[in-house]
């Protein structure tokens, strides 16, 4: 496996809500364990259950290459044990070493091709590399377990979009919103998609009162920044980005998003995903 780099690399201020809630992170995703799982530690050696333990604690500290080294070693000592191989991948994602995590990913759903956090992960990574189509039976079978999953349905609806599906995608966004009406993550989904589709009424009437939210981060403002930019009202993408980017992100922002204009809509989304290196670092 190539040497990975220690340090956690910056997101970049434009992504789709999507990849910030359902892909990676230092802290373990909500639906996965903190520890071992009950059943692992009962039939597992101390060894494995110290390493695992101790990949969490390195874990949560955002210490990257030292979680990825023991989730490794516990995987070397019990390859049936899907957790810390799904860890690993979950933590290659971080380090942006994309093509070793997919391969982690497939290596945990071959030990359970049921497990509905695996199928996302590796959905997610292939977004990321720009492979929507290797993506979508992914996220299915991630909802064939379990329906109602909010992150695979959000997952796959913009999975839709990169492949250029945008009225599906846009279907199934309100579908979605009709059982979970206040989620941010589908409202800023489906704000991003009318606007990369040209419709920018809509959009602003949906991201307009997410950001001016007072518990709106960031993530909110820059995407409605982008939304601006998308309009061709450079003056208010421009004031929202400088509450959270410096001077010289903004201009980058903004030349983004002239970038942006000029490609053909079904061009948009995805140059968000495959292009961060255009967009401007968020303030962490």
């Amino acid at each position: 496996m190539p040497r990975i780099r220690a340090r956690l690399l910056a997101r970049a201020a434009i992504i789709p809500a999507v990849l910030l809630v359902a892909a990676c992170s230092t802290t373990p995703p909500a639906h996965l364990a903190t520890s071992v799982p009950a059943n692992a530690a009962e039939t597992q050696n101390r060894s494995f259950i110290a390493l695992v333990k101790a990949a969490d604690q390195a874990s949560l500290g955002g210490d990257i290459a030292t979680a990825i080294t023991l989730y490794r070693q516990a995987h070397l000592l019990d390859g049936t044990a899907i957790y810390p191989l799904r860890r690993m991948a979950d933590m290659l994602v971080d380090a942006n070493a994309l093509p070793d995590a997919v391969e982690a990913y497939r290596a945990a759903i071959r030990i359970d091709g049921r497990d509905v956090a695996a199928r996302l992960g590796l959905g997610n990574t292939l977004l990321m590399l720009g492979q929507p189509a290797l993506a979508v039976g992914h996220f299915e079978q991630a909802l064939a377990v379990a329906p109602d999953d909010l992150a695979a349905l959000n997952a796959l609806a913009v999975t839709r979009d990169l492949l250029g599906e945008h009225a599906i995608a846009q279907e199934r966004y309100r579908a979605i919103l009709e059982t979970w009406p206040d989620d941010r993550r589908t409202r800023i989904n489906l704000a991003l998609s009318l606007a990369l589709s040209g419709v920018f009424d809509e959009a602003l009437a949906l991201a307009e009162p997410l950001a001016a939210d007072p518990v709106a981060g960031p993530h909110e403002r820059q995407n409605l920044a982008l939304i601006y930019g998308l309009a061709g009202n450079d003056g208010a993408a421009a004031a929202l980005a400088s509450q959270d980017l410096d001077s010289e992100s903004v201009r980058r922002n903004l030349a983004f998003y002239a970038l942006l204009r000029a490609m053909p809509v079904e061009q948009r989304l995805r140059a968000l995903y495959t292009r961060p290196a255009q967009a401007a670092q968020l303030a962490r």
